[in-house]
């Protein structure tokens, strides 16, 4: 019996022993598989943002804030097509393509092209008053929408004899009680010339901060006479204490002529190594000065650079990727004219081009435009399958007044994705604090969706569009607006109001559907341009708008 105890006592030993190693082992077992499943789910984002899926693959961790702020700097000074301020912003923009690490496009970043910017001085232009003659460009300033040659007449302050030099004291034009002096200067330039002014000259006698900067002068309609203005310290210390009672003597020469100015394209290339290339572009120009375009250029190159970041992460390789930021937009879409001479493959090498542009402005109906819809059948299918929610109103033409219409002309699937027109639309209210940050960030996230889909599929088919937009642009009369070709009810909707143009002078706004021109009633594009087309330019015209459920009577000079 001892005996039997002893072995019982020595098999149950032995068992709690192999039991206690079995669950020692199982703990250990469980406790790897929670090690790996956590190591799994560690590396699982990693290896999403590295290899991710190519359609649901989000948009990095955006920056879109700094990119528009950066853009918006005094030292970009507007970015005007040529000027410091452009170059500035280039560097900005090269500088982005650089540190995402995508390669400059043929060995370099920047490719120059030439294009007009309005009237400038002959090289031996001199200014004489009083006996005095005036350095120019620092003791006076030609403005650039100014032409002629000769300037030369006797006349006093105030004194405004047809045929003859007018002499304007600065402070006559209430010059103070605006917050657009180059405007008001040149509003009151034209009405001079028109009331009979051979020239016109302008005298500063507020104080230098209306004194007017030779980088910074922007271009209007040319006018039929010199116009020019001097500084405050050259009329205080030079003209006003001669104690003027007696004619002055004023003769200049001038030899204006067509100016031009080297601007840039920036390019930026991932290479795959494919047939086709999808090219991707924005301009980045603008009005210089204190025009800080933030929706107008700064937020199209932000998204631009957020996308060209997420296609070189997800590894997009089905076609190559050129990255453009165009400047020359405001100069009749030159930049994106230069490009083609820039392109060193053939133009049919290019599968489609999207044109990123005002983009921060998303509305509570979250309506998006979209211009070239109809320049191939795969873009509405595919932007209405991937809608996340936005509004999509659709301009099926290929022509409107941005880049897109450039590559539209060489036949190649070209949409413009927008935000649309809004009242700040080029004016220096288009400030970065009223970008919608949120709403711009989840456009970028649809855009390359919808570029990773495309990468799946093959080149866009092309097709030709209906495009009376080309006859209204050759119209010479004109009401300064850009229509809202989206609208489909009778009449035309106004998209948004050129400033300083008739439509705006006369007080009407962006939403408005024009009814009526003159004794033409409007119900589609072909009605207004016949009805532009046949009025007479100079003379008042009455024109019929609806607003929200009213009507109103606007009398406007074409």
């Amino acid at each position: 019996m001892k005996v039997y105890l002893r072995r019982l006592k020595k098999n149950r030993q032995t068992f709690c022993t192999i039991m206690y190693h079995k669950i020692l082992n199982t703990i250990l077992n469980i406790k790897k598989i929670i090690a790996l499943l956590f190591f799994l789910s560690c590396i699982q984002p990693i290896q999403a943002q590295l290899f991710g899926s190519r359609a649901s693959a989000s948009a990095p961790a955006m920056d879109v804030e700094t990119d528009i702020e950066k853009l918006c700097t005094p030292a970009t000074n507007g970015r005007y097509t040529g000027s410091m301020g452009e170059t500035n912003a280039a560097n900005y923009i090269e500088s982005r393509f650089n540190a995402i690490g995508i390669k400059p496009y043929q060995g370099k970043y920047k490719w120059d092209f030439t294009c007009d910017v309005g009237m400038q001085l002959g090289e031996n232009a001199k200014f004489e008053i009083l006996g005095k003659n005036l350095k120019i460009g620092n003791d006076i300033l030609f403005l650039p929408y100014g032409s002629g040659n000769k300037i030369s007449g006797m006349c006093l302050p105030r004194v405004n004899e047809k045929d003859n030099v007018w002499l304007i004291p600065l402070s006559d034009t209430k010059v103070i009680e605006t917050n657009d002096i180059q405007k008001r200067i040149y509003d009151f330039a034209k009405s001079s010339i028109e009331g009979g002014a051979r020239a016109v000259i302008f005298l500063n006698d507020i104080n230098t901060d209306y004194d007017l900067n030779v980088h910074t002068l922007r271009m209007y309609d040319v006018l039929t006479a010199p116009v020019g203005i001097i500084n405050f310290d050259t009329y205080t210390k030079q003209i006003q204490p001669q104690k003027i009672s007696d004619w002055i003597d004023v003769n200049g020469t001038l030899d204006f002529d067509k100016g031009s100015a080297t601007g840039k394209n920036i390019m930026a290339y991932i290479d795959n190594k494919a047939a086709l290339t999808m090219v991707i572009g924005t301009h980045y120009d603008h009005l210089g000065n204190t025009f800080t375009g933030a929706d107008k250029g700064a937020s199209g190159v932000a998204a631009m650079l957020q996308i060209a970041e997420s296609i070189k992460k997800n590894r997009l390789s089905n076609y190559n990727y050129l990255f453009v930021a165009f400047s020359g937009h405001e100069q009749n879409l030159a930049g994106s004219k230069a490009f083609f001479n820039q392109y060193k493959s053939a133009t049919n090498s290019i599968a489609g081009f999207i044109e990123l542009d005002m983009l921060g402005r998303l509305n509570s109906s979250k309506e998006l435009l979209i211009n070239g819809a109809g320049t191939s059948p795969s873009w509405i299918p595919t932007l209405q399958t991937l809608n996340k929610g936005y509004k999509l109103l659709l301009d099926s033409s290929g022509v409107g007044f941005s880049e897109f219409t450039n590559f539209y002309y060489k036949n190649i699937p070209s949409i413009r994705i927008s935000t649309g027109y809004h009242t700040d639309f080029n004016k220096q209210t288009d400030v970065p604090q009223k970008i919608m940050y949120t709403g711009l960030k989840d456009i970028i996230n649809y855009v390359y969706t919808l570029i990773a889909d495309m990468d799946t599929k093959s080149k866009p088919v092309f097709t030709k569009t209906n495009d009376y937009l080309i006859k209204l642009q050759n119209i010479e009369t004109d009401l300064g607006i850009i229509p809202d070709n989206t609208y489909e009810n009778n009449g035309i909707r106004v998209g948004a109001c050129l400033p300083y143009k008739a439509a705006e002078k006369a007080g009407i706004v962006p939403g408005d559907i024009i009814a009526k021109i003159g004794s033409y009633i409007i119900v589609d594009m072909y009605d207004y341009i016949e009805a532009i087309t046949k009025s007479d330019k100079g003379k008042e015209t009455v024109i019929i708008i609806k607003r929200d459920k009213n009507e109103f009577k606007f009398f406007v000079t074409l």
